[in-house]
């Protein structure tokens, strides 16, 4: 299978369906896990699809919809104008929509997108602010550095002692130009919504990928959208920590 074969089978499967059973879906799926820029590439797509799903589920119709349109039935000519009308406005959503997913999921990299640890900052907490994908559950470390290893992700990282003491929810791979970027997940133990398993995530990324970054081994600590930060340097890793809550919250796993 081919990179191009499989990225035309993803884009068929949906997610949070049986798709992935499908015997096509499922071999393109494994043909992503090790390929870095396909598997970031098929969950941004997956997150795009979660978020259009949740956006027309919270949809509501006008109030009085029904009722008017009970009431108009028998207007023959009135019928066929909002028929008109309807399927004018659908048609332009459905454009708007399917442009936007399409721009979303297929625009190439931009070549004078400034490359910066900032840019790659709200880059990784924008990834897990949207619907983002574990590409293994597991609370065993060690089969999560295993998996990213195999997956060509940072691997040889190191944990401070206050994330040693939360329980591990599993890893994904993010890419950064072209870069892999290892995604350790766990839970802080505190109640989360509905569907949710994680609210604790570390960033593992090459040196060479942000040369901007602070060369500190001391964590700096800051917010970006509405997460509380911490980012530092050891070796040539650089490790941003990201958690929902303040800073007290990302202090405190870092002892």
């Amino acid at each position: 299978m081919t990179e191009l074969e499989a990225k035309q089978i993803l884009l068929l499967c949906r997610p949070d369906t049986g798709d992935a059973r499908e015997p096509d879906c499922a071999a393109a799926l494994e043909f992503a896990r090790g390929n870095p820029g396909l598997l970031a590439w098929f969950e941004a797509q997956t997150a795009v699809h979660r978020a259009l799903r949740r956006k027309f589920r919270s949809l509501a119709p006008p109030e009085g919809l029904r009722e008017q349109i009970l009431s108009e039935c028998g207007a023959w000519k009135q019928q066929r104008r909002q028929r008109r009308m309807g399927l004018a406005l659908v048609s332009i959503v459905g454009g708007v929509l399917l442009a936007l997913a399409l721009f979303l999921l297929e625009r190439p990299p931009r070549v004078h997108e400034v490359v910066t640890f900032d840019v790659w900052r709200q880059r990784m907490v924008a990834a897990v602010q949207r619907q983002y994908v574990m590409t293994l559950e597991s609370a065993d470390l060690e089969q999560i550095r295993a998996h990213l290893a195999e997956s060509r992700a940072p691997s040889d990282y190191a944990l401070p002692a206050g994330l040693m003491r939360l329980k591990p929810t599993g890893c994904g791979v993010l890419s950064w130009q072209e870069k892999p970027v290892a995604m350790l997940c766990f839970h802080s133990g505190r109640p989360l919504p509905p569907e949710e398993k994680t609210d604790v995530f570390l960033f593992v990324v090459d040196r060479a990928a942000v040369p901007d970054a602070p060369a500190v081994s001391s964590p700096q600590t800051g917010r970006v959208d509405g997460f509380a930060t911490a980012v530092w340097s050891a070796g040539d890793r650089v490790y941003l920590l990201a958690v929902t809550g303040d800073e007290r919250l990302v202090r405190e796993y870092l002892q």
